[in-house]
């Protein structure tokens, strides 16, 4: 398959099944899976069109995406001076950071909106994005693997 039909149908996959798991970000790990093969050009053009489907679709102020994508990006830069990318347990770690980096960013954003963040259910819906990041992760990769043409460029 080539690689752009894959971005396609993994960000219409991601969009449908945030659908159904509200506040829980399914896009994220496919940036991951971008910085892990090298590709940068195409990791900054996915993040870009991530970053416009999350602001557009997300309820909480502009900015939350940028910061969203932001933190992910930084957490795997500095992550993998630690790890092999693509060791589970820097998938693990990143996953865990991100959960505790969503409970964060939806507590300011809101705090920015006048609006009250109820902490348990956020803290759910944050160790829910750990979880499920983490195994899509891992899910996603494989797939990945299998079927994306690597020889070919987007």
């Amino acid at each position: 398959m080539h690689p752009l039909t894959w971005w396609i149908l993994f960000i219409l996959a991601g969009i449908w099944a945030q659908r159904f798991v509200a506040g829980v970000d399914f896009l994220a790990p496919g940036l991951i899976i971008c910085l892990q093969e090298g590709k940068i050009k195409h990791a900054l053009w996915l993040a870009l069109v991530l970053i416009i489907l999350q602001e557009g679709m997300g309820g909480l102020a502009f900015g939350a995406g940028i910061l969203w994508y932001g933190a992910l990006t930084v957490f795997f830069f500095i992550g993998r001076w630690l790890f092999e990318s693509k060791n589970l347990l820097f998938i693990l770690i990143i996953g865990a950071g991100m959960g505790v980096w969503h409970f964060f960013l939806v507590q300011m954003m809101a705090s920015l909106q006048d609006m009250v963040a109820s902490p348990g259910p956020l803290f759910m819906e944050s160790v829910l994005q750990a979880v499920v990041f983490s195994v899509q992760w891992v899910f996603v990769h494989s797939l990945y693997k299998r079927w994306v043409r690597h020889e070919h460029a987007l």
